[in-house]
């Protein structure tokens, strides 16, 4: 049981993210992608950032992250719920 908890400790969540966000824009899916300056604010600590390719404009954005070891990745066409090797491009971590 211990072990499982621990377990748990580590785990990472990723936040997947379009320009306009889609569906309820909780994150969950791509169906479902938040908008990225929802995905910075609500993001947990060891959080991956899931981005799709576009256009974002980041003059606009706040940014105060209270979240550590916070992970962008970028790309994403938005159509595969997991990560290819040489897809994803770490663009920055906190």
């Amino acid at each position: 049981m211990l072990f499982l908890l621990l377990g748990f400790t580590f785990f990472q969540s990723q936040i997947f993210v379009t320009v306009n966000g889609a569906g309820n824009g909780s994150g969950s899916s791509w169906r479902n992608a938040s908008t990225l300056q929802n995905a910075i604010s609500s993001a947990t600590s060891n959080s991956q950032l899931w981005i799709k390719k576009g256009v974002y404009n980041v003059s606009t954005l706040t940014v105060a992250i209270g979240a550590s070891n916070l992970k962008l990745y970028g790309g994403f066409l938005g159509t595969k719920p997991h990560c290819h090797k040489g897809i994803i491009l770490q663009i920055l971590q906190f």
